[in-house]
């Protein structure tokens, strides 16, 4: 059986991020403070994200000095959304790809679904004759009519 996140654990990651973003460099302890989240969870996290190139250490700990914490910096800030951390990738929802592990299989749609969809989100964006537009993207694309 799959073990789940517990509920919020998204929220919470959230919250991180966001204190990542503003802050710019920053200790777990200060993650832990500013998103109100629990230790091991701003630990596991930062951590994933330095793995993943997101952070780099600015300052390594220093054992035996009050406030010797690791200080991070944020280097690859991709957007408002958290980054989400699974066992095997990181997926990014600022950049809508999938990083590490294997590939997700691409989806298939049939043909004639995909051009009801276009038809569909053309005539929302308010195009008088949305079927002669698919039609014209089919021609110049080299396609059949």
């Amino acid at each position: 059986m799959r073990k789940r996140a517990p509920m919020g654990a998204g929220i919470a990651r959230q919250r991180m991020w966001n204190s990542m973003r503003r802050l710019r460099q920053f200790s777990v302890a200060e993650i832990v403070a500013t998103a109100e989240v629990s230790t091991s969870n701003a630990g596991v996290y930062t951590r994933r994200l330095a793995r993943e190139g997101y952070l780099r250490v600015a300052t390594p700990k220093r054992e035996g000095v009050v406030g010797g914490h690791t200080v991070y910096a944020l280097v690859r800030d991709t957007g408002p959304y958290a980054p989400r951390i699974a066992k095997d990738r990181l997926r990014d929802p600022n950049l809508e790809t999938a990083e590490r592990g294997p590939a997700d299989k691409p989806v298939s749609v049939p043909r004639a679904e995909y051009e009801r969809a276009l038809c569909c989100v053309r005539a929302c964006a308010g195009m008088a004759d949305p079927e002669a537009e698919v039609s014209d993207l089919k021609r110049r694309a080299g396609g059949d009519a």
